[in-house]
């Protein structure tokens, strides 16, 4: 028990000092003239699953176990972990919160982006987000199919298979705690799949925990 808080303490300092940094260079960008048109400041993108928090918490559970190389994280503590906000981004809901608000109010320097419209139309999504880089395909480039090129190429199994990414050997962080093989950034999840390790008082749990931490604040999970 020990160890575990101070884990979570560590976990927090982190997180936050970690938060502060991006906004620190946000607004270092902004005060320098930057723009989303300005090569020397791309912006901010935040990314988030939103149809079910559950199933992107079991994604991170497996993903925390892969890199670990000390004893696994049982589910019980992953997700008491996650319910008193200790996470390696912070409170799942600060961290959404934040970006979601920055993006209300600064929408040409934080792009919020929602996973489900990536899978629903990726053509649109690369389109738009060229656009907010300042790098918009050019004429030329749509009618050659850039575009549909770097979708495909960004495709879950594309990246996958390449390579690079199935060949051994990682980078190892924290002292060793952590080693990161390019393989554990893929795992294939399905929708609704939190079943398969959650129980349903645990996933009742979590929804009212999330929801009440949005409430009010224009952002639906």
């Amino acid at each position: 028990m020990v160890a575990m808080a101070a884990l979570r303490g560590t976990i927090i300092r982190y997180t936050r000092l970690l938060f502060h940094l991006v906004c620190d260079d946000l607004a270092a960008g902004i005060e320098e003239g930057g723009d989303s048109s300005d090569h020397r400041f791309h912006g901010v993108v935040d990314l988030v699953q939103s149809t079910c928090v559950l199933d992107a918490f079991v994604s991170r559970w497996h993903f925390d176990n892969k890199i670990g190389t000390g004893a696994p994280i049982s589910l019980e503590d992953a997700f008491d972990m996650f319910c008193q906000g200790c996470s390696p981004f912070g409170p799942f809901w600060d961290h959404h919160l934040q970006y979601w608000n920055e993006s209300l109010a600064r929408p040409q320097e934080v792009m919020f982006l929602r996973y489900e419209e990536i899978v629903s139309d990726p053509l649109k999504v690369v389109r738009n987000l060229a656009c907010f880089l300042g790098v918009p395909f050019t004429e030329e480039e749509e009618k050659s199919g850039l575009a549909e090129q770097i979708v495909r190429f960004c495709s879950f199994d594309s990246l996958r298979n390449l390579d690079a990414n199935k060949a051994g050997g990682g980078v190892e962080r924290a002292g060793g705690k952590i080693f990161l093989e390019a393989s554990s950034l893929f795992r294939k999840g399905k929708v609704g799949d939190w079943v398969n390790h959650m129980s349903k008082d645990m996933g009742e749990k979590m929804d009212l925990l999330v929801k009440d931490k949005f409430k009010g604040s224009g952002l639906e999970f």
